[in-house]
């Protein structure tokens, strides 16, 4: 089985405009808005059917509404409605090994910022931004709502901190550091520069 890397370009203010209300009604049990929203924004649009594909769902999933449990149900509208405010990106994705290399390679040792970048934030700081993100919360959701658990290895990543992994690379590209493959920096480089380029952040993750 092969894994394949997931890096989207990902509309994070567009998302969180459109969800705040309706995490409000998902904290008192009320679903039907999410459900509404994600199938009218599904129609017609191949990114997003992308995306659900490299994640395990398919098109008539939002027919067979009935062969999952409701958990299971709020988390694919959630995807929906997120893959609706991404993007393709023009870059090729760099697996996770070798971004940890070159990062390693320039002498970035703090495992977090190594890690945030290869996998993002958490979802569920994005979807309840009232709990205040902890990196314990990767391991222990308990704090989490069902709604905010359970997306796998998916997270997201800020457009402000896509500008400080920009300067941290080219401030030690700058101070002399090298790396073995000057070739899958610039790509990673590049794929960065897509993303302030036109105001967006990341979706980050692997699918199956």
């Amino acid at each position: 089985m092969s894994i394949t890397k997931i890096t989207y370009l990902f509309d994070i203010d567009g998302f969180r405009e459109t969800f705040g209300p309706i995490s409000q009604q998902l904290e008192v049990g009320i679903t039907n808005e999410l459900r509404e929203k994600a199938q009218h924004l599904a129609s017609n649009n191949l990114v997003l059917w992308k995306l659900l594909d490299q994640l395990g769902y398919f098109i008539d999933d939002f027919e067979k509404e009935g062969e999952f449990d409701i958990n299971e149900r709020v988390k694919f509208w959630i995807l929906a409605l997120i893959s609706s405010f991404c993007k393709n990106s023009g870059s090729i994705p760099l697996n996770s090994i070798s971004i940890a290399k070159l990062l390693k390679e320039l002498l970035v040792e703090d495992e977090e910022i190594v890690r945030k970048l290869q996998w993002g934030r958490p979802l569920g700081g994005l979807l309840l931004p009232q709990i205040e993100y902890r990196a314990a919360l990767d391991r222990d959701d308990s704090k989490w709502p069902y709604w905010c658990k359970s997306y796998g290895s998916l997270g997201w990543l800020a457009r402000s901190e896509v500008d400080y992994y920009i300067n941290l690379i080219t401030n030690r590209k700058s101070e002399g550091h090298s790396v073995s493959d000057e070739r899958r920096l610039e790509t990673l480089l590049s794929t960065l520069n897509e993303a302030t380029d036109k105001n967006l952040g990341f979706l980050l993750g692997e699918s199956a």
